[in-house]
């Protein structure tokens, strides 16, 4: 019955449509084919043969929801180590980055403009600035797994970054063993001594590439929490060999910030000081660099002729956004191939996106970068026609991936009650994570039937239904 099931579910997803099928209205593109694919729960791609300016084009497009707990989109690279810059196709950096976390990917688009291997704007991962934008005329956009997201120039600041995803920031005021004000945080390297009067004061246990960069930021480490940790004390605390400190300063009745900080961490939690986005990209957990901001806030923006752009041209094109109903997206255009596809204007990018739903898109890297990788029967696979004949090496990309899920964190309660598992500078062992599996109970036998008449009859009707479609050949 299991193998039924299976072989049933593996004739729904993909369905080829009358291009009257498409559920858009466009404005200036008139469509020739078009074929949905569903690619995972919270996840689907699209394909578009189109008629634009007289000319062939051809459109892959991928749309995610934030919300789904089975994806989620990141950023992703080849870099050595920071500051070490090396580029890579688009499949690569795929590859790589489900052989670094064990997770698939599903869809992949090239990032930002690169000179010399290294990002040209703004290039944030994991609420770690790995770039700094430079250029003038560059925007960005950034997003998180909460579904926020910006666009336009980050402003960035010292941050404290908590839990395995770092959505928990916190603003670092001052560094460097300096006591922080009422209301105030600061960092402490060891030797450091926090010795501020009412103030919450935690040790951090370093990593050892913290140790090894003498301190300098990133700084990595876990929380050290204590049995009944106060959250205000006047206790003074030096920071030994192996720690660095941090150090809520509540005085005169500045207390919120401390009260927040203690109630947000637990034994054992991951914590990360970078220099990480504030102000509008508070909380955006990366941030890519691109050229012109094609559609804000449902607007269509005005095309503006840069030094650095070719906007005005046919062209292949990259974008990334947001719709109108919080979706995440990543689309391809290809170009430079007379006959097959001719390419797009950014004027013409920026209304496809708008007439797809964007709320807010960006213009990513094009020409011969752009590149569209999708996931087909397991395995991944370039869907476009990149326009130099093969993959371009870029310096990151646009990846749409399995869910991580992050461990519910203990109870402050739970976490504090048995000493003998607190870790202490003089402790050598760290014990057990005391995290505990839950058992998975068996199916169902009855409701794993009823699944199986309800699929074979939704497809027995698609199968049927699917006789009035016309199948047209795809480019994968």
């Amino acid at each position: 019955m299991k193998r039924l099931l299976i072989l049933l579910l593996m004739l729904i997803p993909s369905t080829s449509l009358l291009a009257s099928d498409a559920p858009y209205d466009f404005s200036f593109a008139e469509i020739v084919d078009y074929e949905r694919i569903e690619l995972e729960e919270g996840l689907y791609y699209e394909y578009f043969d189109f008629i634009s300016s007289g000319n062939a084009n051809k459109a892959f497009h991928a749309v995610m929801d934030p919300k789904s707990d089975k994806v989620e989109m990141v950023l992703h690279d080849v870099y050595p180590s920071m500051g070490e810059f090396q580029s890579a196709t688009v499949s690569q950096i795929a590859a790589d980055f489900e052989a670094s976390t064990g997770r698939k990917v599903y869809a992949a688009v090239n990032g930002d403009f690169f000179w010399n291997h290294a990002p040209i704007d703004y290039y944030i991962k994991e609420g770690q600035v790995w770039q700094e934008g430079w250029h003038d005329e560059k925007e960005a956009f950034g997003f998180n797994r909460q579904g926020d997201f910006a666009i336009g120039t980050p402003e960035l600041d010292s941050v404290l970054r908590l839990g395995l995803t770092g959505q928990i920031t916190f603003q670092i005021d001052r560094t460097e063993n300096q006591a922080p004000y009422p209301g105030e945080i600061a960092i402490y390297r060891p030797g450091g001594n926090m010795f501020s009067i009412e103030s919450s004061k935690y040790l951090v246990k370093a990593t050892p590439e913290t140790i090894d960069n003498d301190y300098t930021f990133p700084l990595e480490g876990t929380i050290v929490y204590g049995p009944d940790q106060p959250v205000l004390t006047d206790e003074a605390v030096e920071v030994p060999p192996g720690y660095f400190g941090i150090v809520v300063n509540g005085m005169a009745g500045n207390t919120t910030q401390a009260e927040a900080f203690h109630e947000a961490v637990y034994h054992g939690m991951p914590i990360r000081a970078v220099r990480g986005p504030v102000g509008e990209f508070d909380g955006i957990d990366y941030v890519i660099g691109g050229n012109n901001i094609l559609v804000e806030n449902g607007v269509v923006m005005p095309y503006e002729l840069k030094t650095s752009s070719a906007g005005q041209y046919w062209q292949p094109r990259t974008s990334i956004g947001v719709n109108t109903d919080g979706t995440f997206f990543i689309s391809v255009f290809d170009g430079r191939d007379a006959g097959y596809a001719s390419g797009l204007t950014v004027p013409q990018q920026a209304q496809f996106a708008y007439d797809l739903g964007a709320h807010t898109a960006l213009e990513l890297d094009g020409g011969g970068s752009s590149t569209f990788v999708l996931r087909i029967d397991d395995a991944l696979q370039v869907v476009n026609r990149p326009s130099d004949g093969v993959e371009r090496r870029v310096t990151n990309a646009v990846l749409i991936v399995e869910a991580l899920e992050e461990p519910t964190p203990p109870d402050h309660d739970d976490d504090t009650d048995d000493t003998d598992d607190q870790d202490s500078p003089d402790d050598t062992d760290n014990g057990s994570d005391g995290s505990d599996e839950t058992p998975r109970s068996d199916e169902d036998e009855g409701g794993s039937s009823n699944i199986v008449t309800a699929v074979i009859l939704g497809s027995l009707g698609l199968l049927f239904g699917g006789a009035f479609f016309i199948i047209a050949k795809k480019p994968f």
